[in-house]
């Protein structure tokens, strides 16, 4: 299933450590990709591909079209609704059922649940703790997205759709806005138009290398559209 092996620059904040693409999935496909060893390595955070495209062109030329990233975003198409218990996507009439757990988290300095949290995204560090199963006859095409552990892995935050500095885990922080001349700005994008019955999205945060100066964040990726996404080895260096 690779494609690619990368080793980035001894120069690189990811200096030791191996780098393989996968071939292009689906949003679906992410929830049991194989190929790989959980022990040795892990999907690539937005963190991570940000440092790997700081890297020297020689030794990571730009073959790092829009990826899927480890984290798995999600927010209301209104941007003044709160999560509440569960967020429905809809694509070609095909249903995605997210269940939102009811857990405290921090948003903009507050403490509250992640169900009342209005106009913000949340966001768990990997998609490995949600599972997807078809809920009901196979005629309906509904599928149930559900946390695994929600304790104190899924966070939500104030989501810059524009360039803004980004947070400790690379997402542009409205709190901090900025432009694009400054190297360490993000640009984030989410999604504008929703089919019939839609309260929201949700799904895996791609990380855009081919626009926006390689600096792209976007969080409104169809299910059915085919993206690659990237391994990293837990610890550097790694043979094979």
């Amino acid at each position: 299933m690779a494609v690619a092996t990368i080793r980035p620059a001894e120069d690189n904040a990811l200096r030791g450590r191996i780098i393989r693409r996968l071939e292009p999935c689906t949003q679906k496909e992410m929830f049991s990709l194989n190929g790989y060893e959980p022990s040795k390595e892990a999907l690539m955070s937005l963190k991570e591909h940000c440092m790997a495209g700081a890297a020297s062109a020689s030794t990571l030329p730009r073959l790092w079209s829009p990826q899927r990233t480890a984290e798995y975003a999600f927010y209301m198409q209104d941007a003044g609704a709160r999560f509440g218990p569960e967020l429905l996507y809809v694509e070609n009439r095909i249903r995605y059922r997210l269940l939102i757990p009811e857990v405290e988290v921090d948003f903009k300095g507050t403490k509250m649940s992640l169900r009342d949290v209005a106009g913000g995204v949340g966001i768990y560090p990997s998609i490995r703790l949600l599972k997807i199963e078809q809920s009901g006859a196979a005629e309906n095409e509904e599928f149930l997205i559900s946390p695994a552990d929600p304790a104190g892995k899924v966070r939500a935050m104030d989501f810059m759709r524009s360039w803004a500095f980004p947070d400790e885990h690379g997402f542009p922080d409205a709190a901090y806005v900025a432009i694009s001349g400054y190297p360490s700005a993000r640009y984030g994008l989410l999604r504008g138009l929703f089919e019939k019955n839609s309260s929201g999205w949700h799904g895996s945060v791609v990380y855009e290398s081919s626009i926006y100066g390689g600096r792209g964040v976007h969080a409104y990726a169809n299910w059915t559209a085919v993206y690659p996404v990237s391994l990293i080895s837990t610890a550097g260096p790694v043979s094979g």
